[in-house]
């Protein structure tokens, strides 16, 4: 009986965890092409960033979606241990490649300030609060499930930060339409570098913790 439940605990969470992956894969993507669209079309490098951004966290959630379902099917196997390291290795990967990408957004943003470019500042803030709901949504799927598996605790904190930085596009956006500072698209653009380094910097060292096979802090 005492097998039969923890059978039944564990299938329920991986239908769960399933669920949030889904719906938050789903959200994004459609969110992601918007984002990237309207920020091309309002010449705002704080969207295109942003979208560039989401789109890491789109791959991110795939790669740990397949993560976590590796391990499941494995659990209490021999291989476990072996899916486990894999699943560290994901989360590694992806977030370096996240960090590639957020040091050519602010090396593009550097350069704005130097030759700055008219941005379509209502435009901007409205696709950025509709961000705000779309992470805010996702990072809740996950929050139940956080301190369960390192890659869940990864998306958690990601989609925590987009909603985040997403508030801080809102508020420039308003603030470039009523005055006209074109320098806040780049600079915005570098709080949100900042802000996904900040956020990103834990998972980082843990999963390259595990990938050495050291223990969890």
């Amino acid at each position: 009986m005492p097998h039969d439940h923890s059978h039944h605990h564990h299938t329920h969470a991986a239908q769960r965890y399933t669920k949030a992956f889904a719906w938050g894969l789903l959200l994004n993507t459609a969110f992601v092409v918007v984002e990237f669209v309207v920020g091309l079309q309002t010449n705002s490098l704080g969207l295109v960033s942003d979208a560039g951004h989401n789109l890491g966290d789109v791959a991110g959630l795939l790669l740990a979606w397949l993560s976590v379902y590796l391990s499941s099917r494995h659990r209490g196997t021999a291989e476990t241990i072996h899916y486990q390291k894999l699943s560290a290795w994901l989360t590694f990967l992806n977030n370096l490649v996240l960090f590639v990408a957020v040091g050519i957004i602010a090396w593009e943003a550097v350069q704005r300030f130097n030759h700055p470019e008219p941005v379509g500042g209502i435009r901007v803030a409205i696709v950025a609060a509709v961000g705000i709901l779309v992470n805010a949504i996702t990072a809740y799927l996950f929050y139940r499930d956080r301190k369960d598996n390192i890659n869940i605790r990864s998306a958690y904190v990601h989609m925590l930060a987009d909603a985040m930085v997403s508030a801080g596009v809102v508020v420039a956006g308003i603030l470039i339409y009523t005055t006209g500072w074109q320098w806040l698209d780049p600079a915005i653009s570098l709080l949100i570098v900042i802000v996904i380094v900040y956020s990103s910097y834990a998972v980082f060292m843990e999963s390259w913790r595990m990938v050495q096979g050291k223990p969890r802090s």
